[in-house]
């Protein structure tokens, strides 16, 4: 999703789906000792990333201008894209990585 949101507006960014699921911190950057300035933003998903440039839309058709906003994970869209989202409803995401989502309240 970040590369695409790189690809439609030349802003790199970092998407993630809650503040509590941090891709990296200041504290984690500080102690590495790399240089902070080249880590993108970190945007919730649904914020907004910037918009398709003229010359993305020249290639893809998409209206210049038009606003790319940060997408979701691959767990999150699962779990949206099955509905998952009522009382007793099991999600199993099966992938790379294993995961089973049950919506408890």
């Amino acid at each position: 999703m970040d590369y695409a949101a790189l690809k439609l507006t030349r802003n790199a960014t970092a998407g993630i789906a809650s503040s509590a699921i941090a891709a990296w911190s200041d504290k984690e950057v500080s102690a590495s000792g790399l240089d902070s300035s080249r880590f993108p933003p970190i945007l919730k998903m649904g914020e907004p990333v910037g918009e398709v440039t003229p010359e993305t839309s020249r290639i893809t058709g998409l209206p210049s201008e038009t606003l790319v906003f940060s997408g979701a994970p691959d767990f999150v869209e699962s779990i949206l894209g099955t509905a998952t989202v009522e009382k007793g409803l099991v999600c199993d995401k099966a992938g790379t990585s294993e995961g089973v989502e049950m919506r408890l309240g």
